[in-house]
């Protein structure tokens, strides 16, 4: 098979979209029975060989901030289809790049997919207005799920990785989706993780809670929820509060540490083995995105077998309650604070438990074998549809 992922959601600092294609990237690149292309915006155009039949295309992007960039040429990205000549075709983000690319696919004559990576009617569209007017972002939220139609009805099929992704894709009058879970490293991510040198280091108190965010420090994340939180739970001997990560609000974390010193300000960490140890040594998790499509921060702590809280809305629930953890009650500070005071550190036999169900599920080859199966369904139903 011949697999062409192109998406302007790919930046080198990103989250899960990276993740997700950096993973998928070494899983072909370690195979010789399929041929794989990744097209990403890069700060010019390169082209590298990363394995005997797995390509990475960067095509100039323009710089959109928080070091992300988009490829907005549909000639160049032509250029890639009609050398690469791709049976199949993933399109990772929802907004230009479906009609940049469409006449290029059109022409190659292959099928296409689009992968529902971010629910931009909850974290662009109704979360934006709903502190003006319900009314106002209900309608706003509408219009949004009237473009995923618009959108991804083009693609001969959809792709979203949890329940909550494909009910919005149906919302949309998406008619042929299918269920692609994104995936965890069970060697990085894994109870033996959990160091307590670095609990001290990061002056947890013996016998004290430590909560952990880690995230962008971007609205859709949640970070206000923690920030606002934090002075009812204040109580440096028994709770500490570590928060991780960079973005458009870090002003507002600095601003939280120099009010409350206790409170842990982590940088940006780029090394896997150093997220695991985080969230391995943290007692509980703070996954407070309204918006998630997976929650693949969400997915790595639990299989760490650290207790998470997630708000009832997006994915990450769907995750929590796969290891028997139930979101926290209510959207205000009031149920945060609730929900951390209660949340009950796992011993060790329960982190292992967690591990094992994540594992059982959400392991990447497994994972990947699944897409596998998906892109041949979606090109039989190309075959049938021509």
């Amino acid at each position: 098979m011949r697999i062409l992922d192109v998406d302007n959601g790919y930046s080198p600092t990103g989250g899960g979209i990276r993740t997700y294609h950096d993973r998928k990237l070494a899983f072909f690149a370690a195979r010789d029975d399929h041929d794989y292309a990744l097209v990403v915006p890069g700060a010019r155009d390169e082209v590298e060989q990363v394995g005997p039949r797995a390509t990475v295309y960067r095509l100039r992007g323009v710089p959109v901030g928080a070091g992300y960039r988009a490829m907005l040429s549909p000639r160049a990205l032509g250029r890639v289809l009609e050398q690469f000549r791709p049976e199949l075709v993933e399109v990772g983000s929802p907004y230009v790049l479906p009609h940049l690319v469409r006449s290029a696919i059109a022409k190659c004559g292959a099928a296409s997919v689009g992968f529902f990576h971010t629910d931009y009617p909850e974290l662009f569209a109704r979360q934006p207005l709903a502190h003006l007017s319900e009314r106002v972002a209900a309608r706003a939220e509408r219009l949004a799920v009237r473009h995923i139609g618009f959108t991804y009805r083009q693609f001969t099929a959809a792709l979203g990785a949890s329940e909550h992704s494909l009910a919005r894709l149906r919302s949309g009058g998406v008619e042929h989706v299918f269920l692609t879970p994104l995936g965890v490293d069970l060697e990085r991510f894994r109870p033996e993780r959990r160091d307590d040198a670095l609990r001290a280091k990061l002056g947890v108190p013996e016998g004290a809670k430590l909560a952990l965010f880690l995230a962008r420090f971007v609205p859709e994340k949640g970070l206000h929820h923690a920030l606002a939180a934090y002075p009812a739970l204040r109580d440096p001997a028994r709770f500490r509060l570590a928060i991780g990560g960079h973005g458009p609000l870090s002003g507002r974390v600095d601003a939280l540490v120099r009010d409350y010193p206790e409170v842990v300000r982590l940088p940006f960490e780029p090394d896997p083995l150093r997220v695991a140890a985080l969230l391995a040594s943290a007692d509980v998790v703070l996954s407070l995105s309204a918006g998630e499509t997976f929650g693949l921060l969400t997915a790595e702590a639990l299989a760490t077998g650290t207790t998470v809280i997630t708000r009832d809305r997006g994915a990450a629930p769907e995750l929590a309650r796969l290891v028997g953890l139930e979101p926290m009650v209510g959207e205000g500070v009031e149920g945060l604070v609730r929900a951390v005071r209660d949340a009950v550190p796992a011993d060790a036999a329960e982190r292992a438990r967690r591990h094992a169900v994540i594992g059982a599920r959400h392991g990447w080859d497994a994972v990947f074998s699944r897409f596998l199966e998906v892109y041949a369904e979606v090109l039989a139903l190309h075959r049938r549809s021509r």
